[in-house]
């Protein structure tokens, strides 16, 4: 074997070892970007729940308040009917009274 053609394996070695790498790099870039853009997909889809989550907190919370009025009115107007009922149990009682009276 002659120096010279040590010298262009050598060279072609080199040319090869440098395509390679160039190679290596374009697939990294390629890794990262396609990694991106998942993280992307991701990262929107993760919003998109999160936003959906918080409205069905805000539709709960609306429910529930909504819940609690009505609660509030109807033991209101059971409070009411049970005044009436013992405000017409003491006037039945007033007039059995008079009617065993009279």
């Amino acid at each position: 074997m002659s120096i010279p053609m040590i010298q262009k394996s050598l060279e072609r070695l080199e040319g090869l070892i440098a395509e390679s790498q160039s190679q290596m790099k374009r697939m990294e870039e390629y890794a990262r970007t396609a990694r991106g853009e998942s993280n992307s997909k991701f990262e929107a889809m993760m919003e998109d729940q999160n936003a959906k989550f918080a409205n069905i907190k805000t539709e709960l919370s609306s429910m529930r308040t909504d819940l609690n009025t009505m609660k509030t009115g109807v033991s209101s107007r059971l409070d009411m009917l049970d005044k009436k009922f013992t405000t017409l149990e003491a006037n039945f009682k007033r007039l059995d009274e008079g009617l065993r009276q009279g």
